[in-house]
């Protein structure tokens, strides 16, 4: 909601049900920064409840309606919006290990947004993901929505030539390319030429 209706909202809900409640100049703002991410029926029913929760005369406190908003929301209510973090870091198995991992692109979440903190993260990931299961694997950043969209493409491409040179016969298909190696009929001899993970 808007700051008009944030304002609105607290004098109906808020001080409509307890008219003593005289909050500082800050936690006045506090209370109005809450009800921006809500609808006035989520703080109506949340006052609501939280007046059969807790003490009526008492003034409320902030802390245990927030508590209410995530009971009554299931933890939605105060939930922020995912916000896209560039850039974003991936890393794929270009030269195959001994895990026959070629292929397989892993995305990398770093802890801090701080780009010198990621990129060396995601760069030790790299490390550990080639020492773990072999192979050459590289690091490939993405600076914005394009890049991404081309390495999604690119990755699509490689992934149908991968499947064709697998050359999987029709017996062992489940969906599509998917093969299931336990269904394998005892006494044939299948090689399997490379392990896709999607």
């Amino acid at each position: 909601m808007d700051n008009i209706t944030a304002i609105a909202t607290f004098e109906q809900e808020i001080k409509g049900r307890w008219p003593d409640f005289d909050p500082s100049r800050v936690l006045y703002e506090d209370w109005l920064r809450l009800f921006k991410k809500l609808t006035p029926e989520t703080v109506a029913r949340a006052a609501r409840q939280y007046v059969l929760n807790h003490d009526p005369y008492k003034r409320p406190q902030l802390n245990k309606f927030r508590d209410i908003l995530d009971a009554i929301g299931g933890g939605h209510a105060l939930q922020k919006r995912a916000v896209e973090v560039w850039p974003q870091y991936f890393i794929q198995c270009f030269e195959d290990g001994q895990y026959e991992n070629y292929g397989i692109f892993v995305g990398i979440v770093p802890s801090s947004s701080n780009p010198d903190i990621a990129k060396r993260q995601a760069e030790c990931s790299r490390k550990n993901h080639q020492a773990l299961y072999g192979g050459e694997w590289r690091l490939i950043i993405c600076n914005d929505e394009p890049e991404l969209r081309e390495l999604m493409n690119n990755r699509s491409e490689m992934m149908a030539s991968i499947k064709r040179k697998c050359k999987i016969p029709s017996w062992a298909r489940k969906s599509g390319d998917v093969v299931n190696w336990d269904e394998i009929p005892l006494g044939m001899k299948v090689e399997r030429t490379v392990g896709m993970v999607e």
